[in-house]
């Protein structure tokens, strides 16, 4: 394996993500690029994977130099964007009291270690261990990277294994790790994994930090950190961890436009739903809610323009579509675990209400285990219901996604092909974890919105 060509690849993605966000006016100078790198390398990671994807879809093969020219594609326009948007402002940081400020370095420093001791054991002695990756996802990637493309009519193809119907952003960015590595190394994808997962922290952070206290922000990140399961699901190989990372962030970003109106954020969350819609199935629906939570938020708020969060609904439906007319036109057959439209039908439904029973029981008790996820979602929870008279925004925008999330999860297992108990078996403590990682993403927030005295709100 050539280890410098992943560093390539990822120098390649932040590059793209730092002219997205100079286009966004939030990097001006290279003391911005530094603090908002973690936000510019997934941005990056969406936008080019985004596009690498298209260019699947369309039959093309993306290489080496393919990916280069898709780059400077993006960055050229990212530039562009730039010339027409203003920079946004550059908020000083509030000086903290001495004690205060002991307690969020040494959060601070608790993330960091932690973060570097999954990054150690990834890049050391990690290998994908999740069933689902050595399934199908890795061998998607290899098909792509192997026969230059999807090409799902041959034996051996992108289509020859389950699930064909999941969108292709995990595998595509797989086989261009694989380009760049010289061969199909798999042992270099956990170590990626890491890198997103680092990347989502700090940039969780430094969108955050725009109205949460550093002495708010990193305990609070800190807890979410420190869960079994978010340290757990780095390098297994599976989509669900990257999908709750960029639906989370996308959360975030939604969230504090809610109470700032700054489009650019609006404009961040879309392109991170983007590139949820493009990593699994469940990130159009996941998507989808929180573009109707965001609006039902924004109205609550109050003030204008939170109708602009409607335009999200149409921006992933669009971005789903492509995906969608490819399988039709190529003729991929596939028989899903789940079809919505069982949920029109009565019959079918009540025989199958223990079902929904038995999903709602266990689901909570897996988002709720110590043994996954320690206090993340009674702590939301808590402070959600203390936001309902200072923030009802905020309240009703965590509260309505995750229960929403959770019923919509339940109804999936309700009508799913296989015994519930498979489901609960070998899934619910992934699926959950999307909304988990967002409750605990949105936590300082609505921590930090408690805490601002009334005379600083706004």
């Amino acid at each position: 394996m050539r280890i410098g060509g992943p560093v390539a690849l990822d120098l390649l993605l932040l590059g793209v993500g730092e002219a997205w966000l100079f286009g966004l006016g939030f990097v001006r100078s290279p003391r911005q690029a530094l603090r908002w790198a973690g936000l510019a390398f997934i941005v990056g990671w969406c936008a080019l994977g985004s596009v690498m994807v298209y260019a699947l879809v369309l039959g093309f093969s993306v290489g080496i130099s393919g990916s280069f020219a898709l780059a400077a594609a993006l960055v050229a326009a990212g530039l562009m964007l730039g010339r027409a948007v203003p920079a946004a402002a550059d908020r000083a940081e509030r000086p903290e009291r001495s004690l205060i400020k002991i307690v969020s370095v040494g959060a601070a420093a608790c993330v960091v270690g932690y973060l570097a001791l999954l990054g150690l054991h990834a890049a050391l002695t990690a290998s994908p261990t999740g069933w689902d990756a050595w399934a199908f996802w890795l061998p998607r990637a290899k098909a792509i990277y192997f026969f230059h493309g999807l090409q799902p009519h041959l034996r051996g193809g992108f289509a020859s294994f389950a699930h064909p119907e999941y969108p292709p952003l995990i595998p595509a960015f797989d086989a261009t790790v694989f380009n760049f590595a010289g061969g199909a190394a798999v042992l270099a994808l956990p170590f990626q994994d890491w890198l997103l997962a680092a990347a989502f922290v700090a940039a969780a952070a430094v969108v955050l930090r725009q109205r949460v206290r550093a002495a708010v922000l990193w305990p609070s990140l800190c807890l979410l950190v420190l869960t079994p399961q978010f340290g757990a699901s780095i390098g297994e190989g599976h989509a669900d961890p990257q999908l709750a990372r960029l639906v989370a962030l996308a959360a975030v970003c939604g969230g504090v436009w809610v109470l700032e109106r700054d489009g650019r954020l609006l404009a961040l969350s879309g392109i991170l739903l983007v590139g949820a819609v493009l990593t699994k199935r469940e990130g159009l629906l996941l998507g989808l809610l929180l573009a109707v939570a965001l609006t039902v938020a924004a109205r609550v708020e109050g003030g204008r323009g939170w109708w602009r969060a409607v335009v999200l609904v149409p921006v992933l439906l669009a971005a789903a579509l492509p995906w969608q007319l490819w399988l039709r036109f190529e003729h991929v057959t596939s028989v899903p675990d789940y079809s919505f439209r069982t949920l029109l039908h009565p019959g079918f439904l009540a025989q199958r209400l223990g079902r929904l029973r038995i999903a709602l029981e266990h689901l909570p008790q897996i988002a709720l285990s110590f043994d996954h996820w320690i206090l993340v979602v009674p702590l939301a929870f808590f402070l959600a219901l203390l936001a309902f008279r200072t923030r009802p925004s905020l309240a009703v925008f965590l509260l309505g996604v995750i229960l929403l999330g959770y019923v919509g999860l339940a109804c999936v297992y309700w009508i799913g092909t296989f015994p519930v108990t498979w489901y609960l078996k070998t899934s619910a403590s992934r699926v959950v974890g999307s909304l988990v990682v967002l409750a605990g993403a949105l936590t300082p927030l609505v921590a930090a919105e408690l805490l601002r005295p009334p005379s600083d709100a706004g």
